[in-house]
């Protein structure tokens, strides 16, 4: 009884030791985006975001998370309490890898990722977000 008492509590501690040390990007973010509507039906594909718990892929290259915080707050853009996503990312085009950024992900509507470049002091830049996507329908 002892033995299986503790192989539990190993498997309880392996399972532990496994989680990630920060947040995964929540699900509200996930999905497929493009600038348009008309990107999300183009064949070629080559504008579409695909946004998923680990990083955010594009087409030749990602930008995987390295750490990342998520909350709730006002919109950079508009000021409506909604969800928000601080990450670190490393960003690889093909095999090179090009170095690392801080993003504020927020979804302004449901429907609407905006991403901001975070500065020194861990705001969102309003001036210059990184980009404003549209959620592809499925």
């Amino acid at each position: 009884m002892k033995n299986v008492i503790g192989a539990a509590l190993l498997c309880v501690a392996a399972q532990a030791v496994a989680q990630p040390l920060h947040d995964s990007i929540p699900a509200d973010f996930q999905g497929t985006f493009a600038p348009t509507l008309a990107a999300c039906k183009s064949k070629e594909g080559v504008d579409l975001v695909q946004v998923a718990a680990d990083g955010v892929h594009y087409y030749e290259g990602d930008d995987y998370l390295l750490i990342g915080i998520a909350f709730h707050g006002a919109s950079t853009k508009s000021g409506k309490f909604v969800p928000l996503f601080n990450g670190r990312f490393t960003g690889r085009m093909e095999v090179q890898l090009l170095g690392e950024t801080n993003v504020r992900m927020e979804m302004e509507t449901p429907d609407k990722l905006v991403r901001y470049r975070l500065g020194a002091d861990g705001d969102a830049d309003p001036k210059e977000p990184v980009d404003q996507l549209i959620r592809c329908p499925k």
